[in-house]
Parts: structure tokens; sequence; C-alpha cells
């Protein structure tokens, strides 16, 4: 009996130190007893525009490209503002203004295939998905949920679009409910009451969880307009660098600029002053060709031509004295 009392106090002793312990660690910041799943990476931001927020827990991180994301992570993007993101098995997911994107589950192994997994929900607005290697490999494994329907995956190239009930003013008067258009490939779009498989080109709506897949209420244009256009890494790395270059070339220019005119104050400190008076030298008597030979009033020098010639020159008339 002695012994089991020990081995109880012992056993106590330890639980209070282990709780202890966690507490620290709590307080230092660390969280020992978070999940794996929720310390994997599973996809990073591609492409960021506007206003975009990623809410972890009780954390809300203003979005930025390069971040990245882990199961659990919600995508909020705000009026005007878009994302991208691609997961580890090259799945790209496009974000729409004013939308909330979860990411339930994914789980991508390359060497245990049939366990891949991938499952997100989308609460209000809109989404285009283009499934990666878990789709190719089991699409079954693959959704894309709602408050209304879920989206099974058969094929590779989706849209979608929840309208709340109650905020239909805020996505330009668009009835409640959820939309779908198949891109390419087939989806079967699933309500509690039935579903329906959607072939490539095929356009769906639900009104509500208890509303059977039906035609939309409104024309596709209106609640998806022009196509999402993903961002390839290597065209914005492209672009960052051409902006680059274009900016060193300014620089480049403008410092030769510099130079230039560097330069021609130098050729200019060169040159000869020039004269105002047209470029004689008066203090030494030279004429404006710059020679040194003094200068000859006008009518000596017409005498002199004459001389030259071998003409007799007139001597000139004494001035009457007064």
């Amino acid at each position: 009996m002695l012994t089991n009392a020990l081995k109880s106090a012992f056993a106590w002793i330890g639980l209070r130190t282990l709780s202890v312990v966690l507490v620290i660690l709590a307080a230092a910041g660390f969280s020992p007893l978070l999940s794996a799943a929720e310390t994997v990476e599973i996809a990073r931001l591609l492409f960021v525009h506007g206003q975009v927020e990623i809410h972890r827990e009780a954390e809300v991180i203003t979005a930025q490209r390069g971040n990245v994301l882990y199961v659990g992570d919600r995508v909020v993007t705000q009026e005007n503002s878009t994302a991208q993101l691609r997961f580890n098995d090259q799945q790209l997911v496009a974000i729409r203004p004013k939308s909330a994107y979860e990411i339930v589950a994914h789980t991508f192994d390359p060497d245990n295939v049939s366990e891949n997994t991938h499952s997100s929900h989308l609460l209000r607005g809109g989404l285009r998905a283009v499934t990666g290697l878990i789709g190719k490999s089991t699409p079954e494994n693959v959704e894309f949920t709602t408050p209304v329907a879920t989206m099974g995956i058969r094929g590779t190239d989706l849209r979608i679009v929840v309208i709340p009930v109650g905020q239909e003013d805020q996505y330009g008067g668009l009835p409640a409910g959820v939309y779908l258009l198949v891109n390419d490939g087939l989806v079967n779009i699933k309500t509690l009451v039935a579903d329906e498989d959607v072939p490539a080109g095929g356009y769906k709506y639900a009104e509500d969880e208890n509303s059977p897949p039906s035609d939309p209420p409104v024309d596709s244009n209106e609640v998806f307009g022009e196509p999402d256009e993903f961002v390839d890494d290597d065209e914005e790395e492209s672009e960052e660098s051409a902006d680059e270059n274009t900016n060193d070339s300014e620089e480049n220019d403008d410092t030769d600029d510099g130079a230039d005119d560097q330069e021609g104050i130098e050729n200019d400190n060169d040159l000869e002053p020039v004269d105002p008076d047209g470029g004689s030298d008066s203090s030494t008597g030279g004429d404006p060709d710059g020679n040194n030979d003094p200068v000859v009033p006008p009518e000596q020098a017409g005498q002199d031509d004459a001389e030259d010639r071998g003409e007799e020159v007139a001597e000139p008339e004494p001035e009457p004295e007064p």
C-alpha cells in the first residue's frame, strides 16, 4: 500500500510539473500542443492586390506576396482586392474581391497518393480553382464546400461564387445562393436534397442547401465577368527584373548626361576668353584677327595698297593754318 501511495504521489507531482512547464511555454509564445498539420507549409500567396488579410486563429496578418499558408488559415479580401495562391501539389486558387476562403484540410505526399486530400470552404465571394496533382490522381479526395452546396471535383478548372443571404446589395444585387461555372472537366454539385454532374461549359445554381441544383436566374457574365487569369512566378520575377533594369538604365542615363555636361564644361574652360569689344587686344595693339601687327588707319592702308601696285599716290594737301 505504501508503494502505491508513493507512486500516486510521484504521479501527481509529475503532472503538476508538466502543467507548470506547459504554462511557462505558452507564456513564452510556444505552443507544444499544435498538431503537425498546423505547422506544415501547404501553400504560398502567389499574388496580392489591395487589402488582403490572413486570419490565423486569433491573429490577423496583412497578406503579402510569398506568405506561407497552413491548414486552418482563412484568406479574406476586401473590396477591389484579390489574391492568388499555389498549393504544394500545384493547385491554383484565385480569390475575388469581398471573399472569404478557408483551407479546411490538405495533405499531399507523392509517395502515398491514396492518402492525399484537399478540402476548402468558400464562405462568401468568389474563386477560380485549377486542381493540381491531388485532383489528377485522386479527384474523389478533392472538394470545395460552401454554406449551400459541395463541389466534388471530377475536372480541373471551375469557378464558384457565393452570395450570402442578406448581403445581396454588396454583390450587385445578385440573388443569394451559390453559382458554379465549369471551365474544364466535370464537377458534381451537391446539396442536402440532390446532386448533379456539371460538364465543361456547364453553369448551375443552388438557392440554398434544401434546394436542388437548377438553372441560374441570371446570365453567367453578370456573376463571373471576365476570367481570372493566374500570375506565374516566372512572369512576376521577370516583371520585377524588367522594372529594376529600367530603373538602372534611367540612372545610367542620368549619370551619362551629367558626365557629358561636366565634360562640356571642362572643354569650355580650354577655350580662349572672348573680348566683348570684338576680340581686339588694346593692350598689345593687335588687330581683330589675332595678329600682332600694328593697327593701320584706313586712309593709310589705302595708300600702302596703291604703292604696292606701283601706282602714283598723290601727296595729301597740307591743312590750312588757322
